[in-house]
């Protein structure tokens, strides 16, 4: 059920970056989720792979609606992926230095 057109686009992977993009999936949008350690990025993937099979493992939510939205999750370390995204949502951690580094 993926909503037409609507993309969503999380910078930060972070703990809050990470359940932004998890609960937009679980909704039906494409995410495209950005941080620039890739490190960051598998940790997030691996969370919100994890929090999914949380949720079909407890009926919230069926195998099929969990394999649907975790193919709308795409992980990427390049911020310009970004830019065909209807809206963009930032989680980066709170220092000025990083987010302005994440931007240039």
């Amino acid at each position: 059920m993926t909503k037409t057109g609507e993309v969503i686009g999380v910078i930060g992977g972070g703990q809050m970056g990470s359940g932004i993009a998890q609960l937009a999936i679980v909704a039906g949008f494409d995410v495209w989720l950005h941080d620039s350690d890739s490190d960051a990025l598998r940790r997030a993937s691996e969370g919100i792979a994890e929090a999914i099979r949380r949720l079909v493992s407890k009926n919230k939510i069926s195998q099929l609606a969990g394999t649907d939205a975790l193919n709308r999750l795409t992980c990427t370390l390049n911020l310009e992926d970004l830019q065909h995204a209807d809206f963009i949502i930032e989680a980066i951690i709170e220092s000025e230095d990083v987010k302005k580094k994440a931007v240039l």
